[in-house]
């Protein structure tokens, strides 16, 4: 399967959600997966699969930012990712920067970190873990 195709307007955080303000190290888009980068001042950036710093999942963009801007994240509850999610499916993120892919997807070598179960075809449950152990 591929990447769910986000469309960044249509992302966003259900009732109950935890949400939280950081600082964007690069170019964010609404509905990218994101991690915290350690070397670049706890700035944070697209996350992806292929590498394991990169894929240790903070949360998933609420908004678009810049680099140096304010970036809006959500760490918990229920998020509509901003494109079709297929129901009872577990989603990981992807070796495509800041994708969000089916759990199958995941490749050899890569970080699978654990995002969420989907709930209905516009919402997962976000049950972020992260394992930072290479795929078999």
């Amino acid at each position: 399967m591929a990447d769910i195709t986000v469309t960044a307007a249509n992302v966003r955080a259900y009732d109950g959600a935890s949400t939280k303000v950081v600082t964007a190290a690069t170019t964010v888009t609404a509905g990218q997966l994101v991690y915290m980068d350690t070397t670049d001042s706890n700035k944070y950036r697209p996350a992806e699969s292929d590498a394991a710093a990169a894929a240790i999942i903070a949360g998933i963009a609420l908004t678009n930012s810049s680099d140096g801007d304010p970036l809006i994240i959500q760490n918990g509850g229920d998020v509509n990712p901003g494109g079709t999610v297929a129901v009872g499916q577990w989603y990981t993120a992807s070796s495509n920067a800041g994708g969000i892919a089916v759990e199958s997807d995941v490749a050899s070598g890569n970080y699978p970190s654990l995002f969420g179960l989907g709930l209905t075809t516009s919402k997962i449950h976000m049950v972020i873990s992260n394992t930072s152990t290479a795929h078999a």
